[in-house]
């Protein structure tokens, strides 16, 4: 009876323990995914849990659903809040590429768990229309460095900058983008490995964000206005080429901004004043995690969206 006990007590402490540590949360910042478009700028729908797209939970994501999930991070069995359709799918196109680019892409990662990113695109062309896993996987970006996964080198609550590589023929007027976060802090099985398995091994939370952008051949192509807000535009070119009254005011104004307050450590320094730079550059600063002058309109006066948290 006392070792029947114990043995359930024990079960039940490593439930709990594996729940807890297998509990990540992230989001796509840089371009801003659905969910978060709130927080830069944006009129769109508020959703102050935009960092747990996690299709529900890792028990009813592979438990409930087979692991199965929405492409954008909704529970596969409930309301698609973040496809065409749902609450937060504005249709806003937040980022504008040139086909073939290298393009930068910042994720904030608020509770860190190991694992990897992917990044799939699809080519949709109609705001209206749900996308689905299989248009995603026609194109799996591949990294800068060549590779198709980006794994986190280490376990810091931070913002991750991952370059990637936009396809040569790809243009569209709206295609989504899908980041994909696989955690992986979860003891799993591998038949592949001697143990049996491994930390990291088998079935494991997962995160997705989808942001809607477009990418074109030529700059001329290019918008100056997307919908509700200014873009700066992304491209392989250097800056020189591409400083002009359309796109963005001076070369000085994309190196004034600094990162500052708690969230910043001496080893992401440089990663964070480089977004801050960026987002800063729209004139949309985080009150509390930038500080800028530009023009002489210190970021005081121009932060107007909400503290990432």
């Amino acid at each position: 009876m006392y070792s029947d006990i114990l043995l359930c007590f024990i079960e039940c402490m490593l439930i709990i323990f594996q729940s807890k540590l297998t509990h990540g949360h992230g989001r796509m910042i840089e371009p801003a995914s659905r969910s978060s478009m709130w927080r830069f700028g944006y009129d769109a729908p508020i959703n102050y849990d935009d960092n747990q797209l996690y299709c529900g939970g890792y028990v009813h994501q592979w438990e409930v659903n087979g692991g199965k999930c929405g492409p954008c991070g909704d529970p596969w069995d409930k309301p698609r809040d973040n496809e065409a359709g749902g609450e937060f799918a504005t249709g806003t196109i937040v980022q504008q590429y040139l086909s073939g680019a290298n393009i930068d892409i910042f994720v904030n990662i608020t509770a860190n768990h190991k694992g990897w990113f992917e990044f799939r695109i699809c080519e949709n062309n109609d705001i209206t229309k749900p996308i689905t896993q299989k248009c995603l996987n026609t194109n799996l970006l591949r990294l800068t460095n060549g590779g198709i996964r980006y794994y986190l080198p280490d376990e810091r609550r931070t913002v991750y900058k991952v370059s990637a590589r936009l396809p040569k023929d790809l243009t569209c007027s709206q295609c989504v983008l899908q980041w994909k976060y696989n955690a992986g802090n979860r003891w799993g099985p591998d038949i592949r490995i001697p143990e049996g398995g491994c930390v990291g091994c088998g079935p494991q939370e997962q995160f997705f964000g989808c942001a809607d952008i477009s990418i074109h051949e030529t700059l001329d192509e290019m918008s100056t206005q997307p919908p509700s807000k200014q873009s700066f535009v992304s491209t392989t070119e250097s800056y020189d080429k591409l400083i002009n009254d359309r796109l963005v005011t001076s070369k000085e104004a994309l190196s004034k901004c600094v990162a500052r307050g708690g969230w910043v450590t001496e080893a992401d320094q440089v990663v964070k004043n480089e977004w801050c730079n960026l987002v800063c550059s729209r004139e949309h600063c985080p009150k509390g995690y930038c500080f800028c002058d530009l023009d002489g309109e210190t970021s005081e006066k121009i932060c107007k969206f909400e503290d990432l948290v």
